[in-house]
């Protein structure tokens, strides 16, 4: 299955770094890795900031792979959106698609 990678708003800015964080991570992340979906805006600061919220199979969130998996994604995503867009700073979220399905939205944070 093909990874989903998508500005969650619509936001141009979102979708320029969603594509080149693909182009960045392609064959990097563990499988899995559900869905990527990225936000930009002020953080708390007034600071502009991307957030990412990984969407992560329930089986990669299991307690005894969780941390090293939570690990590698933090590091490439992190080095990925500096690189692709040095003037916001990296907010990145984790949920799991169970969690996501009790919200009632798989693939749609």
């Amino acid at each position: 299955m093909r990874k989903k990678w998508r500005s969650k708003t619509g936001d141009r800015h979102a979708q320029r770094i969603a594509r080149n964080v693909e182009k960045a991570l392609k064959g990097k992340l563990p499988n899995g890795v559900h869905s990527l979906m990225f936000e930009t805006g002020d953080d708390w600061a007034g600071d502009p900031g991307v957030w990412v919220w990984v969407e992560l199979e329930d089986d990669a969130a299991k307690e005894e792979v969780f941390s090293s998996n939570v690990r590698r994604i933090r590091e490439n995503l992190d080095r990925a959106v500096r690189k692709a867009d040095s003037s916001h700073l990296p907010y990145i979220r984790f949920r799991t698609v169970s969690e996501m399905e009790s919200l009632g939205r798989v693939g749609q944070e």
